[in-house]
């Protein structure tokens, strides 16, 4: 990956965008989940409130992340994570609604093991 150019067509040739051109660069000892679980507490918290399913989506997918960091997933968390993420995109008034939205999906994508074991992961054994 380190090799890739970054422009639209060459990230998109290894199943990814530039989006924003924002980069996040993290070594392999993050966790995914709270990773994620960052970024979803800041769109819940940015949102402006004026469409449904950006403004309870958003709080969904960071009360539900906020769950699996803390010990209390649920083996359906990352289904319904997808779920809620699928269900703002397209649905809101600006592009906000997607930008809360495809961090879940790409996340879930990418590193589906870390949120199935976050899931399932015991209160005194979550980690952070």
């Amino acid at each position: 990956m380190l090799e890739v150019v970054m422009d639209a067509s060459s990230l998109a040739s290894v199943g990814t965008m530039v989006g924003s051109a924002g980069v996040m660069v993290l070594d392999d000892s993050r966790n995914m989940v709270w990773a994620l679980n960052n970024l979803n507490q800041f769109y819940a918290n940015e949102s402006c409130g004026q469409c449904t399913p950006c403004r309870e989506g958003s709080l969904w997918m960071s009360k539900i992340t906020t769950r699996m960091l803390t010990g209390g997933g649920r083996a359906k968390d990352p289904s319904v994570l997808k779920s809620v993420a699928d269900n703002i995109a397209g649905r809101t008034v600006c592009a906000f609604g997607e930008a809360c939205s495809w961090p879940t999906q790409s996340f879930l994508s990418k590193f589906p093991e870390e949120f199935t074991g976050a899931a399932s992961a015991k209160k005194d054994s979550a980690a952070n």
